[in-house]
C-alpha cells in the first residue's frame, strides 16, 4: 500500500491543481534535506545487507564495518545529489560500495 500526501504550493491553489506525493518522493526529499531521522531509516534498511556483501568481498569483519562506515558517510555527503529517477536506492548504495572498496585496497597498497 502506498500512502501519498498532498502537498500543493500557492499557484496550484489558485488554480485549484493539487500534487500528490508519494511517500517514497517525501522520503528522498528528506534524505536529500539531510534529516538525521530519515537517515537512521536509510541506514536500518541497508546496513545490514551492506555488510553481508562487503564481509564476503573482503573477508574481514573489522576492515568491513570500517568501510561500511565510509560507505555511509560518502552518502550522507552525496545524498543532495541522489536521482532516485536514474538509479534505484540500493544500486547506488552498492556503486558506493564497490568505489569504497576499491579506494580501501589502493589506500593500503605497500
Amino acid at each position: 500500500m502506498q500512502v501519498s500526501f498532498k502537498v500543493p504550493n500557492q499557484q496550484e491553489e489558485d488554480s485549484g491543481l493539487s500534487v500528490w506525493l508519494s511517500d517514497q518522493e517525501i522520503f528522498f526529499e528528506r534524505l536529500r534535506s539531510r534529516d538525521p531521522e530519515t537517515f537512521r531509516i536509510l541506514y536500518k534498511k541497508y546496513a545490514a545487507a551492506l555488510f553481508g556483501m562487503l564481509l564476503n568481498k573482503v573477508g574481514d569483519q573489522l576492515i568491513a564495518e570500517a568501510i561500511l562506515e565510509k560507505i555511509f558517510l560518502e552518502v550522507w555527503n552525496s545524498i543532495p545529489a541522489y536521482d532516485e529517477t536514474k538509479l534505484k536506492i540500493f544500486t547506488w548504495l552498492n556503486q558506493i560500495l564497490n568505489h569504497q572498496i576499491s579506494r580501501y585496497y589502493t589506500n593500503t597498497k605497500i
